[in-house]
C-alpha cells in the first residue's frame, strides 16, 4: 500500500472555532480531548516539548498514525494492512518470549514493522525528544525499541520510548522529572515467605530489592508472610515509589499480585481495577514479576492488565517486564535502573539506559532478555 502523504494540522485552528457554523462550534467545544485530559487540546500540545506522541489506531483493515507534539499534528497511514501487521507482530512477540529464538528471524520481523509503522513518520522524529506510544483497537503492543531502521540502528539506540496509558492526567504526579532520593520507597517482597525461593535467590546472588533500597534513603519493606492488610494500606498511602517482587496468575480482570499474609490465606495488594488511588502519592511502580501459567499471548494480556491495575491504584509510571526473564537479567537491569535514578536521571531515561546497558552484555544480548522491560505512563 503506498504511503499516504502526511497532512499537518496547524495549532492555531485548534484554539478557535472561527469560521465554523454555530452548531459545529458548539460540538467542537463539547468534544473531549482524545488524550483524555480536561484541558484544551492546544494547551496539551504546547506542553509536549520533550516528547512526540504517536497513536496507532485501527481503521477497517488499515492503521492510521497520528503524531502530535508542540510543533503540531500529522496524519499518516501505515504501509501494511492491519491484518499483515497483526501477523508480523504476533510472530515477533512469540519469538521474543523464548530465549532460544532465531535472532535473524526477529531482525527480519522488526525491520518489516519499522518499514510499515515508522518509515512514514521518520522525517518528523527528533532524537532529542522521547517517543510516547499509544496503540488502540486490536493492535498488539510490541516492544517498539526493538524495531530496526534501514541504516541498521534500533529505535532504542536513538530514542527513549515509553507506552502512554489510557488514564486521566494528574498535574501533581511526577512523570518525566527525576525522583528525589528523599522519596519514600515501599518494597513488597512477595517471595520472602517461600524458603525454597529465598534459598535460590541467595545462591544466585539476586539482589533487586537491595538495589531499590540503596537508591532511596527512606524505605519500608513488607514481607509476604508478616504483614496485615492494614499495614499494607498504611504503607501504600505513604509511598512515593513501589518496588514489588511477585507472581502474576491468570485472571479474568486485573490479576492480583499475590502475597501470603498468613499460612492459611492468599491475599492481594489493593491493586484491582476497583481500588482507585490506593497509592495517592506514588510516582513510580517497579515490578520484578514472574508470570504463572501459560506463556504466549496470555502473558502479554496479563502484563497490560497489571499496568492498568497499578495505574488505577494511582501510580503514574509503571515499569514491568512483558514476559518471564532470567532472575540474573532482571537483577542486572534493576541494578542499572536504580543506579541511573540515583544519579538524577528521570524514570524514562533511567529505563532507557538500563535497557542499553543490559543489551551491551554479551550473555544478555538476545532481545528476549532486554526488549521486554516496558515503561507505561499515565498520562503524558
Amino acid at each position: 500500500m503506498p504511503t499516504t502523504a502526511p497532512s499537518r494540522i496547524p495549532l492555531t485552528p485548534l484554539r478557535s472555532s472561527a469560521g465554523l457554523p454555530p452548531g459545529a462550534a458548539r460540538h467542537v467545544t463539547r468534544t473531549p480531548s482524545p488524550f483524555g485530559l480536561e484541558r484544551s487540546f492546544r494547551a496539551h500540545l504546547e506542553n509536549l516539548t520533550g516528547e512526540t506522541f504517536l497513536s496507532f489506531a485501527q481503521v477497517r483493515d488499515a492503521i492510521s498514525i497520528w503524531a502530535a507534539d508542540d510543533r503540531g499534528m500529522h496524519f499518516f497511514e501505515a504501509e501494511l494492512s492491519l491484518s499483515a501487521i497483526q501477523s508480523i507482530s504476533g510472530e515477533l512477540l512469540s519469538l521474543l518470549s523464548r530465549p532460544e529464538s532465531d535472532t535473524r528471524r526477529i531482525q527480519w520481523l522488526s525491520r518489516s514493522l519499522y518499514q510499515a509503522l515508522f518509515r512514514p513518520i521518520s522525517r518528523i522524529l527528533d532524537p532529542s525528544r522521547s517517543i510516547a506510544i499509544h496503540c488502540s483497537g486490536d493492535l498488539r503492543c510490541v516492544p517498539v525499541g526493538l524495531l530496526e531502521s534501514e541504516d541498521g540502528r534500533l529505535l532504542v539506540e536513538q530514542f527513549s520510548i515509553w507506552n502512554a496509558a489510557n488514564f486521566p492526567w494528574q498535574a501533581e504526579k511526577r512523570r518525566a522529572a527525576p525522583i528525589s532520593r528523599d522519596a519514600r520507597l515501599l518494597i513488597v517482597d512477595g517471595a520472602a515467605g517461600d524458603a525454597a525461593e529465598a534459598g535460590r535467590m541467595r545462591a544466585s546472588g539476586r539482589n533487586d530489592c537491595e538495589c531499590a533500597a540503596a537508591a532511596f534513603a527512606n524505605h519500608d519493606t513488607i514481607h509476604g508472610a508478616s504483614a496485615t492488610r492494614e499495614q499494607v494500606q498504611q504503607f501504600a498511602s505513604q509511598a512515593d515509589v513501589l518496588h514489588c517482587r511477585a507472581s502474576v496468575s491468570n485472571g479474568v480482570h486485573c490479576p492480583p499480585l499475590h502475597l501470603a499474609f498468613d499460612e492459611a490465606e492468599r491475599a492481594a495488594l489493593p491493586l484491582s481495577g476497583h481500588a482507585f488511588h490506593a497509592f495517592p502519592h506514588c510516582a513510580l511502580g517497579v515490578l520484578d514479576v514472574e508470570y504463572a501459567g501459560k506463556e504466549t499471548e496470555e502473558t502479554g494480556e496479563r502484563w497490560q492488565r497489571v499496568c492498568s491495575a497499578l495505574h488505577y491504584a494511582g501510580i503514574s509510571n509503571v515499569l514491568i517486564p512483558q514476559w518471564n526473564l532470567p532472575a540474573e537479567a532482571r537483577r542486572l537491569f534493576f541494578e542499572a535502573f536504580y543506579g541511573e535514578l540515583g544519579r538524577g536521571a528521570s524514570v524514562r531515561d533511567a529505563r532507557w539506559q538500563a535497557s542499553l546497558r543490559l543489551r551491551d552484555i554479551p550473555k544478555w544480548r538476545h532481545p528476549h532478555h532486554w526488549a521486554g522491560f516496558t515503561l507505561s505512563v499515565s498520562h503524558l
